[in-house]
């Protein structure tokens, strides 16, 4: 029986480690050269040239509109530029290299919430999760963004294992207490929206203990607040997120719309009424196990869920699932205390019917996409020869002051080093006109391209460049792409 039980505590220990050193090769073998459309990366592969060369980090080609403030802050957070400037300082901008760091930032957050959901649930359902996860087709397809997501998962939740670890120790340990501090920091360094554990440490605190928070947790919200204070009055920029907050009942309801949707067609990977079927079980089972845990065990991290999805719902711009990514696996996690507690108020049967189910419902989604899923280059972005020979074109041709309106602003700054901004969308002619004006742009690139990253070229830019051949001299075209010079400014009002 001894040995029974050794040999069960090392598959334990030792099962989840295999399985993250598994889900890793498999994104080593399916990394490929290259950037796609979508330019978040972008910014941050600017901030991190800069701090890798010794140029002012927020000295960026990107000109931020504030009409159009979902495309990007003037400058991001810089944790994760800091994370890849030395790749960037010793293999220049070599995305293979740099894909492959933020993949092992994955693997590190797999590891890590691993060790947290064990807190809350059986080490085989914890398991469980880091396998939905890492598994993942859509966490799959960030492998071709190099972009804050992974970065942010590890740090949050490297973050709520020290918390519990303090909360065990009652906070009596000063120096964990300053480490608590510098990871919410961290959390905030690494995407604006990580502010909000700082709140959530606090009312926990209050709402749990029903007392003024223990020193401890003081230092640490002294040592964090400290960081985001020194960090908002180096990069002011990062405050122009709030150009985005906005909420009113319509928006909130397209939120969950669109969400819900991106769930069920991007997560699950399941259509019609089995998706919503699986989108709906899964979903009051997380309600369960939320409002269980609230009850029993709540914790900074049901907080933080809260306030966390309450700030992404206030975001007026264009939703995008990976903004849900930290939740998901605690959403994992709440339906698992569900089950778990089924079976604990005497329903075994259901709970392993419930168990039987989600595992059917990943599998059916997860191995159709990976069959039929293409593993070459990701198509698009810096593998689109059009604009591989657009960027050319700038680069010799067009004055190294050059400003120039593209959808894509960012990828375009990036890689031809001028000046890049994104139109007003509903500002109409004179107002485009107007922008350029102000910004000193010259120069429109207009996308023919099929796929989001240029519907709105052929529904807004094209028919004011159609109805304005005077403002607007064609002077490079290739597949796919279109360049004018603007030809005069004058009477822009």
């Amino acid at each position: 029986m001894v040995g029974q039980r050794k040999i069960s505590g090392f598959l334990r220990t030792h099962s989840v480690h295999a399985l993250v050193l598994l889900v890793g090769l498999f994104y080593v073998l399916t990394i490929h050269a290259g950037l796609p459309w979508g330019d978040d990366f972008a910014m941050y592969l600017m901030h991190a040239r800069n701090l890798a060369t010794g140029i002012p980090y927020s000295a960026i080609g990107y000109v931020f509109n504030p009409l159009q403030p979902e495309v990007g802050p003037p400058v991001y957070p810089p944790l994760f530029p800091a994370i890849i400037a030395p790749a960037i300082a010793v293999a220049g901008l070599n995305t293979t290299l740099l894909k492959g760091e933020v993949a092992l930032c994955f693997l590190a957050a797999l590891w890590m919430i691993d060790r947290c959901m064990r807190r809350r649930v059986p080490a085989p359902y914890a398991a469980a999760i880091v396998a939905i996860l890492g598994f993942s087709p859509y966490c799959w397809q960030l492998r071709d963004n190099i972009v804050s997501d992974m970065p942010f998962l590890l740090v949050l939740f490297l973050t709520f294992h020290r918390i519990a670890e303090a909360d065990q120790q009652q906070w009596k340990s000063a120096g964990n207490a300053v480490l608590v501090g510098v990871l919410i920091y961290l959390c905030f360094a690494c995407r604006a929206v990580g502010i909000a554990v700082l709140p959530s440490l606090f009312a926990g605190e209050l709402i749990r203990r029903r007392a003024w928070p223990r020193p401890g947790v003081w230092i640490s919200g002294g040592v964090a607040l400290i960081g985001i204070i020194l960090q908002l009055l180096l990069l002011p920029g990062v405050t122009k997120y709030a150009h985005g907050v906005g909420g009113n009942g319509a928006v909130l309801g397209q939120h969950a719309r669109e969400y819900l949707w991106s769930l069920r067609h991007d997560w699950f990977h399941l259509g019609g009424v089995i998706g919503w079927a699986a989108l709906g079980m899964l979903g009051l089972l997380g309600l369960a196990g939320y409002f269980l845990a609230v009850r029993r065990d709540l914790s900074v991290v049901e907080i933080f869920a809260a306030v966390y999805a309450a700030m992404i719902a206030l975001w007026a711009a264009d939703q995008d699932l990976r903004f849900l990514l930290p939740l998901i696996p605690l959403w994992l996690m709440y339906a698992s205390i569900a089950i778990v507690r089924l079976r604990g108020f005497g329903f075994p049967k259901i709970s392993t019917t419930l168990t039987v189910a989600a595992a059917v419902i990943f599998l059916a989604g997860d191995v159709p996409y990976y069959l039929h899923a293409g593993y070459g280059a990701t198509p698009g972005g810096t593998n689109d020869p059009g604009f591989i020979k657009t960027a050319y074109f700038v680069r010799a041709s067009l004055p190294a002051d050059a400003t120039i309106i593209f959808s894509q602003p960012r990828l375009l700054s990036l890689v031809t080093n001028r000046k890049s901004s994104v139109y007003p969308l509903t500002a109409g002619a004179d107002g485009v006109l107007r922008y350029c004006h102000q910004i000193g742009a010259a120069y429109v690139i207009a996308g023919d391209r099929a796929g989001d990253p240029f519907e709105n070229d052929r529904r807004v830019l094209d028919p004011i460049i159609a109805a304005h051949p005077d403002r607007f001299e064609l002077i490079f075209r290739t597949e796919g792409f279109r360049l004018y010079r603007i030809t005069s400014q004058s009477g822009a009002s």
